[in-house]
């Protein structure tokens, strides 16, 4: 149907091909254009608008599209959005994210709508809200009722009831402890109750046997019993507070939204251990709880009958044709539509404006003081917007393209394979252990830097003699390149000629290999990095001391409180903001180290100390940089979650403070 609107009727000059649709948007055109008229605008202006910017949407659609009839003179490649665009695989992907992304445009529009505090028609409101936190609330439960029954009456496997009634018993012990505990008892509640199931874990784990190279020994990823208990921690005081004040049908929203989180979690507790706890009880409850994902990828299947992956070669070229008329026809209707929708809202003038009016007002605008302090704004940040755009929003999307293909310059042609290095990620052992490590190296350098951070602040904030110049010393390691200090400590803790090592065996009579052991040599490149960022940290944490009235100090002594005290309710709270900031942005910024552990270690013994930006730098040597470019947006991905994680803990330390 979209390939008729799409067919030429008349060529200009040879090089203008008029369609139909043009003709089709120069007629609908004209319905904006008598909108406009009635209620006094220019319908002129108005209908070169809608005309003109329906034909240039289609028409750009056009050119983005590499045509499917293209031919090559022989040793000619083709080009990438070619070779991707004539894939029917592709084609077919395209379309099920086009749909997805629409589905998800009304979801958000409908959730709006319904959360206006409009009083008109409350009760129709009220009740397709209603209907909508039931639907979403019911799939996720019946999806995991129906998963549950198929293992124990039709797979006949027993063994997946104990994990979920632990599962769910963490729930429901986390959401008592957040409930009924307030302030620093609920804080220690949860993270003692956190460090007794971790402790259970490790202790599990450790009375399993060893594995093989191909099969895993059953034992559970140490994260896992956290899971259900943030799950009872976030989800109990929804419960009681929306309860207490009968808001069932935003409880509803706000526990479906927890429910469909839970199989997001599932999922990637499925996905992530499909190698290493494949025999474990995570993988089983992992199975269960992303049943609501496996329904909407089954669901899939149907678009797939309608849309085929694959085509025969007679078929894909006009197929491919089809796709790019029918693009091109739905750009150009949804500017003609959004135009008509435009028109329809402009409010009544009581003196009809022409066209000719129009442009004079556009040769000489006048502005109001604040429009014109917009425009000097725009106009200052034009020029970094455009240079980020092309050196950051560019290269990232051409990542996320690379990153759906299979593209090796020693191995020609590039091939379109959807989400396939994904999927690779989660075999992957090297992306596993660097992925592990750099979590590990990023949270724990993070929590001594702030920590250490703030004592050496505390000490350089006291009345001493040339506090100055102990001030500028304990930059020292702060100035220093990072690869200068790698290879210094790296001869520094050599098991031979090393200085700690030697000192160890002297003082303690310590006989271990600092660099040769892999646990080891993941603790002294964590050392190394905060020995070397710390005095950052306790640079930005002093400037807050220093914005601390010293009354407030003064008055706490004069009420008994101890420097614990003083320490606890007044420094803490009053830098808390900053606290938040520092760790925020020392995490993000070491979340893409890569010269420490390159140049201390190389990565090794083995990968064990491999961060991902180090395993991105592999795979690009290798020229594999397809799969390169998915574990880019793999650390993209981790960056952007502990990124907005701060953001919101920012936010509240600020409304506290």
């Amino acid at each position: 149907m979209f390939d008729w609107f799409d067919t030429s009727v008349l060529t200009l000059f040879s090089t203008v091909v008029i369609t139909r649709f043009w003709l089709v948007a120069a007629l609908a055109a004209l319905i904006p254009a008598w909108w406009a008229r009635r209620k006094n605008f220019s319908a002129g202006l108005v209908y070169a608008i809608a005309a003109g910017g329906a034909i240039a949407a289609s028409e750009i659609v056009h050119s983005l599209i590499p045509g499917a009839t293209q031919t090559f003179e022989r040793g000619e490649t083709p080009s990438a959005a070619y070779t991707i665009w004539t894939d029917p695989s592709f084609r077919a992907d395209f379309g099920l994210v086009l749909i997805l992304a629409v589905l998800a445009l009304l979801v958000m529009k409908g959730i709006a709508r319904l959360r206006q505090d409009e009083t008109s028609d409350v009760v129709s409101r009220w009740r397709t809200s209603a209907v909508g936190s039931a639907v979403v609330l019911a799939l996720p439960l019946v999806a995991w009722g129906w998963a549950v029954g198929k293992l124990l009456f039709q797979a006949s496997y027993g063994d997946i009831v104990l994990p979920l009634i632990g599962f769910a018993a963490l729930m429901v012990v986390g959401g008592v402890v957040t409930v009924r505990l307030i302030g620093w008892q609920r804080n220690l509640g949860l993270l003692v109750l956190s460090g007794v199931v971790i402790a259970l874990q490790v202790w599990f784990n450790s009375t399993r046997g060893p594995a093989s190279m191909f099969e895993s020994n059953g034992s559970v990823p140490f994260y896992m019993p956290l899971i259900p208990i943030i799950l009872g921690a976030l989800s109990a005081p929804l419960l009681v507070t929306r309860w207490r004040k009968q808001q069932i049908v935003a409880l509803g929203w706000q526990v479906g939204a927890l429910a469909w989180t839970t199989a997001a979690v599932g999922w990637l507790a499925r996905f992530l251990g499909f190698y290493d706890y494949q025999n474990s009880f995570a993988f089983d409850l992992g199975t269960v709880l992303n049943a609501p994902i496996r329904v909407l990828t089954a669901l899939s299947a149907y678009y797939y009958d309608l849309v085929p992956r694959e085509l025969a070669d007679d078929v894909n070229a006009a197929n491919a044709g089809k796709w790019e008329s029918t693009l091109a026809v739905l750009a150009g209707a949804l500017v003609l539509l959004w135009v008509m929708w435009r028109a329809a809202a402009l409010p009544a003038r009581s003196k009809p404006r022409t066209l000719a009016d129009t442009l004079e007002r556009v040769r000489h605008p006048q502005f109001s003081l604040s429009q014109r302090r917009y425009v000097l704004a725009f106009s200052l940040i034009l020029p970094a917007l455009a240079l980020r755009t092309f050196t950051t929003f560019y290269p990232f999307l051409q990542t996320v393209a690379l990153s759906v293909q299979k593209y090796n310059p020693a191995f020609p042609p590039r091939q379109y394979i959807a989400l396939r290095n994904f999927e690779k990620l989660s075999t992957d052992l090297v992306v596993r252990e660097s992925l592990e490590f750099t979590i590990l190296f990023v949270f724990i350098s993070t929590f001594f830097q702030v920590v250490l951070g703030l004592a050496i602040a505390h000490l350089l904030n006291a009345n001493f003699s040339l506090r100055g110049f102990a001030r500028t010393v304990s930059l020292i390691p702060w100035a220093v390149p990072m690869v200068v200090a790698a290879i210094g400590f790296r001869w520094m803790f050599d098991d031979q000629f090393g200085m700690i090592p030697d000192l160890l065996r002297r003082l303690f009579s310590y006989q271990g290999t600092w660099l040769v052991d892999p646990e080891h040599a993941r603790m002294a490149v964590t050392f190394v990095n905060v020995w070397k960022s710390t005095p950052f940290a306790a640079l930005l944490l002093l400037a807050g001391l220093q914005g601390i009235s010293e009354d407030l100090y003064e008055a706490a002594k004069v009420d008994g409180a101890n420097w614990i005290d003083s320490l606890r309710f007044i420094t803490v709270p009053m830098l808390m903001p900053i606290i938040v900031t520092i760790s925020m942005f020392l995490l993000v910024w070491q979340l893409a180290a890569f010269d420490l552990p390159f140049a201390m270690t190389g990565g090794g013994p083995g990968f064990s100390t491999t961060v991902l930006a180090q395993k991105i730098y592999l795979e690009i040597n290798s020229l594999n940089y397809s799969y390169a470019a998915a574990v880019s947006i793999a650390l993209v991905i981790v960056v952007t979650v502990i990124g907005g994680l701060g953001l919101v803990a920012l936010r509240r330390s600020e409304v506290s403070a």
